[in-house]
């Protein structure tokens, strides 16, 4: 073993095999066991560390105690002071490190804070001026008070995502050394529990914003109030930002100081997901800091729980949508996807949305992807609705009418499709729940005029005759050739044991091969 690993191409071909496969425990054995270690090709096995417990494990095992941890666990704590050869193994592999990826796990390791202290004085000590922890370029981390963060930042970070535990006493430190340490920092986010951000990690994070200028994308799960909002507005490369609109008006919810006064010169990605904030706060939010943003996608989806407040109806998301258009986005904007849902799901059943709530979307000529996906009934969506949006969004790729529940079915025929189709030469996803009883009303008179290069078709819970079977895959093979998805069932994107659908699917399968032959 000792001798294959001494030789390059054999080590870089296992490592290789192995970060593909095999969990990290086997790579870090392989690692271990290698006495050729200053072999460049084991830093295949270095670039990825789900915690840092892999590299202190590379120091030698007579320096090593356990202790019993608060929680039950163990922690691993030094014997003896470290010496200068001790260092030798750490030093190689602590500069291969790229990449620390521990979503997975609930703390950075099972290394007790002591031995970070330690590590460094050594350093200090027998190699001063060298860095004692990685310089990662992804960090993932979670800041549970034992793993000194602020020495993982670094000129050459690049992503950092962070989930607060409230309970790292350093995390102001970490916070304000992005500013300063990580100049080229382009993306940053931030789980916390709480949805309003404490003050000791509210201050550093304004203080941090100012300067990271390089930021391209910032995502939150937690308000995006005027103080945070107004900072990241000045930030010229923001082109992604994620988080919950301001509970309580637009001067947001518990921050008030005066953000500067500049708009996302080059946002491109607005998302607020999961967000409990009614329509018209998100109105709000858009007038004041959206006005001219050029915005290219937005997202929204709302919960709203039960209690949460006295109406049992949901705010139209009309108000929220001319805020939205009535900015600089009504020339950019080509993707819109709205959701909703209530908690518990039963607590929905009387609210509807009718065409009119998302008329002011009629004016986002570029618009390429619209989803309305609300825990609600649609009502009035019918075949005129297909023909007025394919009239206002004639490059159309994906449209999505999603009721709240695929066994009520719309009032759209197969006709609005392929007159949909005729208009927007580019959609390519279509998914709703046709008309039952109207399904082919009217379709010989667009039939076979209509050549789209639509692909993925979902009819929802639209029950088809059998004897309708053969006239139904007529028409879909003649004005969707590209067609290859055909979905049927009672919630989206599944397919029921409905025979005369699985005809359908049987026959277009048959002249794809046929046209294939030919």
């Amino acid at each position: 073993m000792h001798r294959c690993l001494k030789v390059p191409e054999l080590v870089t071909m296992i490592c290789r095999e192995l970060r593909s496969v095999a969990p990290a425990s086997q790579m870090l054995a392989v690692a271990l066991t290698a006495r050729a270690f200053e072999d460049p090709a084991l830093g295949l096995l270095w670039e990825v560390a789900v915690t840092l417990d892999a590299l202190f494990n590379v120091l030698p095992v007579d320096i090593w105690k356990s202790s019993s941890a608060i929680n039950g666990g163990t922690l691993m704590e030094f014997g003896r002071s470290l010496h200068a050869d001790d260092l030798d193994r750490y030093r190689y592999y602590v500069s291969k490190i790229a990449i620390i990826d521990n979503k997975k796990s609930k703390s950075m390791g099972n290394i007790h804070a002591q031995c970070y202290v330690k590590l460094r004085r050594a350093f200090e000590q027998f190699y001063p001026g060298e860095r004692f922890l990685p310089s990662p370029r992804l960090l993932h981390a979670i800041s549970d008070g034992r793993c000194p963060l602020r020495e993982l930042i670094s000129v050459k970070l690049e992503y950092f995502a962070l989930e607060d535990t409230n309970s790292d006493p350093f995390l102001h430190a970490t916070l304000l050394a992005l500013s300063s340490e990580a100049p080229r920092l382009q993306a940053f986010r931030l789980r916390t529990k709480r949805t309003l951000l404490p003050n000791t990690t509210f201050a550093p994070l304004l203080a941090a914003i100012a300067g990271l200028t390089s930021l391209r994308a910032f995502v939150a799960t937690a308000v995006l109030d005027m103080p945070l909002a107004g900072h990241l507005a000045s930030l010229p490369r923001l082109h992604t930002l994620s988080g919950l609109p301001p509970f309580i008006g637009p001067v947001g919810a518990s921050h008030s100081s005066a953000p500067p006064q500049l708009c996302f010169p080059g946002l491109s990605t607005l998302d607020f997901a999961e967000s409990p904030a009614p329509p018209s706060l998100i109105a709000k939010f858009l007038q004041i800091h959206m006005t001219t943003a050029p915005l290219r996608a937005f997202y929204v989806k709302m919960v709203r729980y039960h209690g949460q407040d006295e109406s049992e109806h949901w705010e139209s998301p009309v108000v929220m949508l001319q805020s939205l258009v009535s900015g600089a986005c009504v020339d950019t904007l080509t993707a819109v996807i709205l959701r909703g849902r209530r908690i518990p799901h039963e607590a929905s059943t009387e609210w509807s949305l009718t065409p009119s709530d998302i008329q002011p979307l009629y004016t986002c000529r570029g618009l390429k992807i619209f989803t309305l996906d609300f825990d609600c009934f649609l009502e009035d969506f019918d075949d005129s609705t297909m023909e007025a949006m394919a009239n206002a969004w004639l490059h159309l790729e994906r449209l999505e009418l999603l009721p709240i529940s695929f066994d009520v079915d719309l009032d759209i025929t197969l006709r609005g499709l392929l007159l949909m189709a005729r208009r927007c030469r580019d959609l390519t996803v279509f998914r709703t729940t046709f008309c039952d009883r109207r399904f082919l009303n009217g379709v010989d008179d667009v039939y076979g005029v209509v050549q789209s290069k639509l692909s993925i078709l979902d009819v929802g819970g639209v029950f088809l005759n059998m004897e309708d079977a053969q006239k139904v895959a007529a028409v879909l093979e003649e004005a969707f050739p590209n067609l290859t998805t055909l979905w049927n069932g009672m919630s989206p994107g599944t397919s029921t044991r409905d025979p005369a659908w699985n005809m359908v699917r049987k026959l277009l399968a048959e002249s794809r091969r046929v046209r294939d032959k030919v």
